[in-house]
């Protein structure tokens, strides 16, 4: 059985896709003893701050901020069902292959044919985006991540 699938690129099996993937992160105050450097000096020598244990930084919270990374993937199953006018409802199930993010190496998600010129599907509340160019993923991730780091 021939399935003409026509999407933003060429989907096939034993090839790798990947989505920018996010994971919040605590910030942690830093530690007012040592600076920021894990080590105070004290009558000419230098020891580990005793207030943070060399950690840099507090046990207080002071916010959280997003971490952007490349999640990869692969193509699990294809699944095809008759749909209107005689057009075929078809559904990608892809497989995280790394783990990492907020998805859990082994966790599936799927893109329906109507999704297929972007390849964007909305997933939880947010939108992931299959890319089929490694380069393109991670631009994307140094691009979100910058921005982040600027709020």
């Amino acid at each position: 059985m021939n399935i003409e699938i026509k999407a933003a690129f060429p989907i096939e099996w034993d090839r790798e896709y990947y989505t920018v993937e996010s994971k919040e992160k605590k910030v942690f105050a830093p530690c007012v003893a040592c600076d920021n450097t894990g080590r105070v000096r004290i009558k000419g020598e230098e020891y580990i701050c005793p207030r943070c244990k060399g950690n840099w930084r507090e046990k207080e919270v002071v916010g959280s901020k997003t971490v952007y990374s490349v999640g990869k993937w692969s193509l699990k199953s294809v699944q095809v069902e008759p749909g209107l006018y005689n057009k075929p409802r078809i559904t990608l199930t892809f497989k995280k292959t790394n783990a990492g993010s907020e998805w859990s190496a082994g966790s599936t998600f799927t893109v329906r044919s109507e999704f297929f010129d972007t390849m964007e599907v909305e997933e939880y509340g947010k939108t992931r985006k299959l890319y089929d160019d490694y380069k393109t993923a991670l631009a994307e991730v140094k691009r979100m991540n910058a921005a982040e780091k600027e709020k």
